[in-house]
Formats: structure tokens, sequence, C-alpha cells
């Protein structure tokens, strides 16, 4: 069994297994395909929704079902999911008892009360300030660190925000990120650079969209950060006024304790 990333080049031959009609962005984030013998068999859908990645849609032809095909499709995309900085995949699903078990084993739970299972990238994560945390960031906007991006992309960025792009100034790329619409337009960023042991806050801002912006940038902060966990960790700001810092504890209060002083972050996780 092979798997491949569908493009222009090969989506005729995975089109009836796609079910595109079910895509609410029209932009998938990632299609991913299984072949056997050069025949597509299976073929599943992601979408970037805010923090949280979306599997829209997942098929596998019936002679290969329970042969691992679809788990192995599921696993892919949420390697992926991690990678890129998701808090979370998330999936709906018609309710039947196969179909929930399948996720269910994939490590999905689900959301009490309806049809929507998720996954978080860190499965020590505490449901509860999990739930409350979504509910805060703008389904609108996603992030892209900087450790994806070319020196250009970055420049043009900066223009973009009206701001100026120093190459010379070394941040910690895969903590920092922009800020982005669907359609792939910066709105914002937050950029750390390392001081000791500790990280510094240099840059943060997220425009028009506000309060929902930084929930979706402090989302990708808390994910990138996980790995660190039992850890003495601190991270301060350079010259955040005290409304900003107010605003950003009100913002990610649910998943980060709060010190007063110089250092807002204490002992992430």
């Amino acid at each position: 069994m092979e798997f491949t990333k569908i493009g222009e080049k090969n989506i005729d031959g995975f089109r009836d297994i796609l079910f595109l009609e079910n895509h609410t962005s029209g932009v998938p984030l990632l299609m991913l395909g299984a072949i056997e013998d050069d025949r597509p068999v299976g073929a599943a859908v992601l979408e970037a929704d805010g923090q949280v990645s979306r599997l829209i849609s997942i098929y596998v032809e019936r002679p290969y079902r329970k042969r691992g095909v679809g788990a192995a499709l599921v696993q892919k995309l949420s390697d992926f999911s991690k990678e890129s900085g998701f808090v979370a995949m998330e999936t709906e699903f018609t309710s039947t008892q196969d179909l929930q078990g399948f996720f269910e084993q994939a490590g999905f739970k689900l959301f009490s009360g309806n049809e929507v299972l998720y996954l978080p990238m860190d499965q020590v994560i505490n449901t509860n300030r999990f739930h409350s945390f979504l509910e805060k960031a703008d389904s609108r906007l996603h992030c892209v660190p900087f450790s994806g991006l070319t020196p250009g992309r970055l420049f043009v960025a900066y223009e973009k925000l009206g701001l100026l792009y120093d190459n010379s100034i070394e941040v910690v790329r895969d903590l920092s990120a922009l800020l982005m619409t669907g359609d792939d337009q910066p709105v914002g960023l937050i950029t750390l650079q390392r001081s000791g042991e500790d990280l510094i806050i240099t840059e943060l801002k997220s425009g028009e969209y506000g309060y929902g912006g930084y929930s979706v940038l402090f989302g990708f902060l808390y994910n990138r950060l996980k790995d660190k966990q039992g850890r003495d960790l601190a991270i301060g700001f350079i010259g955040a006024d005290d409304d900003k810092l107010a605003l950003v504890s009100e913002i990610a209060g649910d998943l980060i304790e709060f010190e007063q002083g110089e250092t807002i972050f204490h002992g992430v996780l």
C-alpha cells in the first residue's frame, strides 16, 4: 500500500472518492490518497479551521476495509496536523457504532451531546480547559510557523503588516508564526527570542481580529511548547503595556498559569 498527496496532477483518479461537496472552505489543507496496484483505494481530506484541523471526508473502497487503510490515513493526517502546529484534529460523523468505534480506536474523543469527535495533539490536555480555550479562537484564522516560510515570503508578509523584516535578528523559528486568513493573507504574528533558558515575546499582533486572533496565536504557542512538559519555563514580553498583558491573561488563562510582574508565563505545562 502506498500513500500520496493528491494534487492537480493526480486528482482525476481520486475524484470519485474525495467527496469534495463536503468541504466547507473550498480550500483543502491536505488531500491524501491510498494506492494499491496503481489503483486508488482510499482518500481523506483535511481542512484548516483556526487552530483546529478538520477531517472533512475519509473513504476506503469496500474490498480494502478492515485492512488498516483508513487507520493509516487518519494517522498520517494526525501527524501532519501535529507538525503544522494545530492543537487538535476534529471530524463530524453520522452516528453508527462501527464508525464511532473506528475513530475512538484512533484516539478521538466524543464531544458530549453531538456527533463531533476531536483528537487533541496533546493527549494529556485537560479537556474542559481545552474546550474553553477553543471557543475563544477565531475559526477563520490559522498559524504558519516561520520554520515553514522562506525569507522572501516573510519579507512580503512583514510589509503587508506594516513591519520591517530584519533577518539578522535571530527568532525561534518553530515558535514564531504568522497569523493567516483562510486564503493565506497575513494579518498578525507572534515572534519569540531566547534569553538564556527563557523565551521573550518580541512581537505580538493580531490586527483587526483582536481577541480571536490572539487566541489562535497562543493556541499555536501552547501546542508547540507541550514537549517541554515538566520543565520550568518562563516567557516574558518586551514593551507590552498593562492593557495587552491583561488581555493576554484573559485569553490564555485557561491553559497557562500567570504570574504578576515582567514574566507573565511561568511553568506553562
